[in-house]
């Protein structure tokens, strides 16, 4: 795999405004890229660490997706790794043609504007691991 680097740690917490406020006191740093993905039903945020981020993630109700669904089932504090690609697709591509199973139908649009594919955990030891394409003009991707 083509792995530019680690793009982020994802954590699912409970209370993420608390947690995105404590850390910013704590750390000195600023919060960036809220959402509220209703398909989900996630909200995220992330917290900048040098050259990577911690992503929190904070679930409600009843999810729609597959990727909500796995957060759900996961007790808070449950990690994912996130690691950029330079092309997602190839990736899905040259993964499924090695038996490797996804959540959903990946690509999906993701955070920040970009593309993404989850693994499913059972291809990995456990570990939810994320698959993360940024775009390549610096401009946002549409998330339609």
């Amino acid at each position: 795999m083509n792995v530019k680097k680690l793009d982020h740690v994802g954590l699912t917490v409970r209370d993420i405004d608390g947690t995105i406020a404590a850390l910013e006191r704590v750390l000195g740093v600023k919060a960036f890229g809220r959402e509220v993905r209703e398909d989900d039903r996630v909200k995220l945020g992330f917290v900048p660490l040098g050259d990577t981020a911690l992503q929190l993630l904070e679930h409600w109700g009843e999810a729609l997706g597959p990727v909500g669904r796995h957060f759900r089932e996961q007790q808070k504090g449950s990690p994912h790794i996130a690691v950029e690609v330079a092309d997602i697709v190839e990736e899905i591509a040259r993964l499924r043609a090695a038996g490797v199973p996804f959540l959903g139908s990946p690509p999906q649009p993701g955070a920040r504007g970009t593309l993404t594919a989850f693994i499913d955990p059972s291809a990995t030891g456990g570990l939810l691991t994320e698959l993360v394409e940024h775009p390549k003009s610096g401009r946002q991707r549409s998330e339609s």
